[in-house]
């Protein structure tokens, strides 16, 4: 019926978002997809046609369950893959270590005016860029130093 109809194209995503799982499975489900469509248009005139049928029936749903459990299982493997992935990257990320962003406020030089600025600080590790003249942004380092800070360590 309908779920059979749709079937292939269910199907047909799962093939580019599963490619990487396993290195037959896309020939696998190619090869039911071929079985599963019909070369010839069936006419139903008689009963032994309609046992035909039956049959035929009976093959389409031990495919499709066949191909349910596939997907049950390759989407145990797409769990299993995803959390060692996962793993993987915290593992790098320790590893690796935090970086440490800082910014210093550039000084005002003679000729702008204290009263346009357009950068404010309020704490050590925020910067507020005003935008418009109701508008701000805000910006988040580890470590803001104010304008008069020097390059020497204290």
């Amino acid at each position: 019926g309908k779920t059979m109809q749709s079937l292939p194209d269910t199907l047909s995503s799962l093939k580019g978002f599963n490619k990487y799982l396993t290195p037959g499975w896309i020939e696998s489900v190619s090869h039911i997809l071929k079985e599963l469509t019909p070369t010839k248009p069936h006419k139903v005139m008689e009963e032994d046609t309609q046992n035909v049928f039956e049959c035929h029936d009976t093959e389409l749903d031990i495919k499709v369950a066949k191909i349910q459990d596939e997907m049950v299982s390759l989407g145990a493997q797409l769990k299993q893959k995803t959390l060692q992935k996962r793993e993987s990257l915290n593992n790098y990320l320790d590893l690796k270590g935090s970086i440490r962003v800082f910014c210093r406020m550039r000084p005002f030089n003679h000729e702008e005016s204290y009263s346009s600025r357009t950068m404010f600080t309020l704490d050590e590790s925020n910067v507020f860029l005003k935008v418009a003249e109701t508008k701000t942004k805000q910006y988040k380092f580890d470590k803001v130093f104010d304008p008069c800070s020097t390059q020497g360590i204290s």
